[in-house]
C-alpha cells in the first residue's frame, strides 16, 4: 500500500504529508503507516495532527479525517479534544451536527476542567439543546464558568437570576453577574446592568450611572442602548438635554433595523424634534417599523394614514423602501 512520509521536519514536509493523506483518503486506500503509528502516539500528539488537518483543510474528506484524529484524542482523555470534538459536532464540521453528543463531549471536557466547556454545558442545559432544557442545572454549570471569569457564563447567569429561572429571583444577585461580565466588555450585560440601576433593581437607583452605561453600551453600537440614550438626552434628566443628539442616536439604531428607535425616529420627524420637520421622512421610518410588524406602529399606521395625502403616502412608501436598503 502506498504511504505518506512519516518523518515531518519541517512546514513543508507537514504540507507535503497533508496532501499525500488527502490523497489517500480520497481514494479510499485507508490510512497510512504513519496514521497506524500515530494511534501509539500521545494523545497531544493525536490531537495537534487532527486539528492541523481541519484547519487547513482544502477537501471535505481532510476535514473528516482531521474529526476523526480529534475524536480518537478525546477518546483518549485529552480535554482539549473533547472541548474540539463537541464544537463540531455542533457546527456538523467534520462529523455529522449531532447536539447530543456535542453534549457529551462538551460534559467531558467540563468535568475535566475545562471553563469554555462548562459554559457551553450550561448553554445546551438552558437552550434545551440536544438534552432536556434545565434551567436549574444551567445555572449550577454558569456559575462553575462564571467564578472563573468566564463573561458569557456571567451573562446569562445574571439573565437567570433577574428571571428567577432556574434560581430564585434575585436582582443583587443579576446586578453582580451582569457587573461581572460588563467588566471584561459584554456590552449586552452593560446594557441590562443600566436596566437595573435606573430601575433601582438590586441596588439604589442611580440615574447618573445608569447614564454612563447606557452611553457605553450606545457606542459600542447596541441599537437598544441607542434608543435608551436618544431618551434620556430627549428629557434631560440624567444628561444634559439634547434633541440633536437624541435624533442622532435614535437614527443610529434605526439603520440598524431596530423597529422601535424607527417608530420613535418617526416621531421625531413628525414633531421636528431634534431635526427638521418632514412629514415624508417621519412615515417612511414608521413603515419600516410597520414592515417589522412592530405592534404599537401597525396599531399608529391605521390611524394616521388616512390622514396623509395620496401623494405624501406614495413618497413615503418609496424613501422607505430605499432606506431599507441602506
Amino acid at each position: 500500500m502506498a504511504s505518506c512520509p512519516e518523518k515531518m521536519t519541517s512546514k513543508a514536509k507537514r504540507f507535503a504529508v497533508a496532501i499525500c493523506l488527502a490523497v489517500l483518503v480520497t481514494l479510499g486506500l485507508g490510512p497510512s503507516a504513519w496514521l497506524t503509528a500515530a494511534a501509539k502516539e500521545r494523545p497531544e500528539e493525536i490531537y495537534r495532527k487532527g486539528a492541523s488537518m481541519i484547519s487547513e483543510a482544502t477537501s471535505p474528506a481532510f476535514q473528516v479525517e482531521g474529526a476523526r484524529l480529534v475524536e480518537e484524542a478525546a477518546r483518549l482523555g485529552f480535554r482539549p479534544a473533547q472541548l474540539h470534538l463537541a464544537t463540531l459536532y455542533t457546527k456538523g464540521a467534520g462529523v455529522a451536527q449531532d447536539f447530543e453528543q456535542a453534549h457529551r463531549w462538551f460534559l467531558e471536557a467540563a468535568e475535566r476542567g475545562s471553563i469554555p466547556a462548562a459554559y457551553y454545558v450550561g448553554l445546551q442545559l438552558d437552550l434545551g439543546r440536544g438534552v432536556a432544557r434545565d434551567s436549574r442545572g444551567a445555572a449550577k454549570w454558569y456559575t462553575r464558568a462564571a467564578d472563573k471569569g468566564h463573561a458569557d457564563a456571567s451573562f446569562q447567569l445574571g439573565l437567570l437570576y433577574e428571571k428567577g429561572d432556574g434560581v430564585p429571583q434575585d436582582f443583587k444577585k443579576a446586578a453582580l453577574n451582569y457587573r461581572r461580565a460588563a467588566g471584561k466588555g459584554d456590552i449586552s450585560a452593560t446594557y441590562n446592568l443600566a436596566l437595573l440601576t435606573e430601575a433601582g433593581r438590586g441596588m439604589p437607583k442611580d440615574p447618573a450611572a445608569a447614564a454612563k452605561l447606557f452611553i457605553k453600551a450606545a457606542q459600542a453600537g447596541m441599537a437598544e442602548a441607542q434608543t435608551a440614550l436618544c431618551e434620556l438626552l430627549l428629557e434631560g434628566k440624567s444628561v444634559e438635554r439634547d434633541p440633536k443628539s437624541a435624533a442622532g442616536w435614535c437614527r443610529a439604531a434605526a439603520v440598524q433595523g431596530y423597529a422601535p428607535a424607527q417608530m420613535r425616529l418617526a416621531s421625531l420627524f413628525g414633531q421636528g424634534l431634534g431635526v427638521a420637520k418632514d412629514i415624508v421622512r417621519a412615515y417612511a421610518w414608521l413603515l419600516l417599523a410597520v414592515r417589522r410588524g412592530y405592534p404599537p406602529a401597525l396599531q399608529f399606521q391605521r390611524g394616521l394614514e388616512p390622514k396623509l395625502s395620496r401623494q405624501t403616502v406614495e413618497q413615503a412608501k418609496a424613501l422607505s423602501e430605499t432606506l431599507a436598503e441602506k
